[in-house]
């Protein structure tokens, strides 16, 4: 199996829309991972992507590891959820690049405000799941 097939294999989206939809949860959970006292992994279970992102976890195993030994990357990468987990980290990337300073001066200037905004977050995202 060549790599570029290995990747395509694994679980992740298929489409465009899903993987934007995937890189905005991601940029959610990185969000709530900045704000002290919320967790990534609560946003998770609340967007509906906990039981995938367990999933992915659980996929780097010792079986990737002993592919990798063997220099069997497409093997190693055919068993591995890449592309689930390489859009998902993109998007909480992006949010703890661009966010963490905002968020530091928001709490300090503005905590009420800020805390309100991410509680009525996570209320919009329960009403709408």
């Amino acid at each position: 199996m060549k790599l570029k097939e290995a990747f395509f294999h694994t679980p992740g989206p298929t489409n465009l829309k899903e993987a934007g939809i995937l890189y905005f949860k991601g940029m959610l959970m990185g969000a709530a991972d900045i704000v002290p006292g919320v967790s990534g992994g609560t946003v998770a279970l609340i967007v509906g992507i906990y039981t995938s992102l367990l999933e992915a976890i659980q996929s780097v195993d010792f079986a990737t590891i002993k592919r990798l030994a063997r220099f069997d990357l497409a093997g190693a990468l055919a068993g591995v959820h890449l592309r689930f987990l390489l859009i998902l980290l993109s998007g909480i990337a992006t949010s703890l690049i661009t966010l963490a300073h905002l968020m530091n001066w928001l709490l300090g200037h503005h905590a009420i405000f800020t805390w309100s905004a991410f509680f009525g977050e996570v209320m919009s995202c329960m009403v709408s799941t």
